[in-house]
């Protein structure tokens, strides 16, 4: 028996369904909001995360999984941008309880795509593809310089790193912020940084 294995009743999903049915009643007492509900769902196959059902007054619901410590950012004054991991879009209220509930024990991460994927026997592109890489032939993956898994994704400096690995190292801070001085001397540019695992410059762009 596989160990993810997970069994729901379908009075789970009728009571999920239910729940996100009378959320979307109240959608138009939320004004510029999307009615949401958070899943108290701390880490995945390790990886800190946010989980978020988005519902749309026009009877869609979209579940989201983000990245809790990683964000993408555009440009030198860009905002910051939750990296998504999942996303599943309904537009039947019980499909998707019954995708929450019976999906979410089989997700595993794919450190190539950089993405949550349910557990299948399925091929990955580097498994497919991998072979194909020569002297002519310059592949869109290359090893992570932290766990050496095969990645597509790299920081603003060019350095190959996954999701996985980049959420896992520890940020650093400046020596006032780290003292606990209350007044930080860098003015935030150096405290909170992800810094790259090569060259130590900043992957928040990544």
């Amino acid at each position: 028996m596989n160990s993810t294995t997970t069994y729901f009743t379908m009075s789970q999903v009728t009571k999920l369904s239910q729940h996100i049915a009378q959320l979307r009643l109240t959608a138009h007492s939320w004004r510029n909001r999307t009615p949401a509900i958070n899943i108290p769902i701390k880490k995945i196959s390790g990886i800190p995360v946010r989980c978020v059902i988005n519902i749309s007054g026009n009877g869609s619901s979209h579940l989201v999984i983000y990245h809790n410590d990683v964000f993408h950012i555009y440009g030198e004054q860009g905002d910051p941008e939750q990296v998504v991991l999942y996303d599943y879009l309904s537009d039947n209220d019980e499909k998707m309880a019954t995708h929450i509930i019976g999906t979410f024990p089989q997700l595993k991460f794919d450190k190539y795509i950089s993405r949550f994927v349910i557990d299948t026997d399925q091929s990955s592109e580097v498994e497919l593809f991998g072979c194909l890489s020569c002297t002519t032939i310059e592949m869109d993956f290359d090893e992570c310089c932290v766990c050496t898994s095969n990645t597509k994704y790299k920081t603003g400096c060019g350095h190959t790193l996954c999701v996985e690995c980049c959420g896992s190292i520890k940020r650093t801070y400046c020596e006032a912020a780290q003292n606990g001085n209350s007044t930080c001397e860098c003015e935030g540019k150096d405290c909170g940084i992800i810094r790259c695992p090569i060259c130590r410059q900043s992957v928040e762009h990544y």
